[in-house]
C-alpha cells in the first residue's frame, strides 16, 4: 500500500472533518484510516499552567467555524490536540490551560 504524503493526509483529515456527525465519530474515522495516533500508552506528563475560563475560547472557535475552519484546521494551526479543540467547541470543557487558550485565541479569523 502506498504511503500518503502529508498534504494528502491533511486533505483526508479535512474531508473526514466535514462529513463526521460529531467529534467521537471523527476520531474513530481518523484512527481507522491511520490519520491520527491511537491513545498514548503512558499517561501524559502534567502540563501545568493556570486554568482559565473556556468561554472566550469556545466563542472564538465558533467564529472560526463560521469563517469555514474545521476543528482539525483549528487543531493543526494552533498546535492544540483535536480532542481538546472538540471539547472546547462543544462547550463540554469549562476551563482550559492558559497556554491552550492563548494558542487558539492567537488564530485570526481571516487567515
Amino acid at each position: 500500500m502506498k504511503e500518503l504524503t502529508e498534504s494528502q493526509r491533511a486533505a483526508a483529515r479535512r474531508t473526514l472533518a466535514r462529513n463526521a456527525v460529531n467529534a467521537d465519530e471523527l476520531r474513530m474515522f481518523l484512527e481507522m484510516c491511520g490519520l491520527v495516533p491511537g491513545q498514548p500508552s503512558q499517561p501524559r506528563p502534567d502540563r501545568g499552567g493556570a486554568l482559565v475560563s473556556a468561554d472566550k475560547v469556545s466563542a472564538h472557535i465558533d467564529r472560526l467555524r463560521d469563517a469555514g475552519w474545521s476543528l482539525i484546521d483549528i487543531a493543526d494551526r494552533s498546535g492544540v490536540s483535536y480532542p481538546t479543540v472538540g471539547n472546547l467547541a462543544t462547550k463540554s470543557q469549562r476551563q482550559t490551560i492558559k497556554s491552550t487558550a492563548d494558542a487558539i485565541l492567537a488564530l485570526e479569523v481571516d487567515e
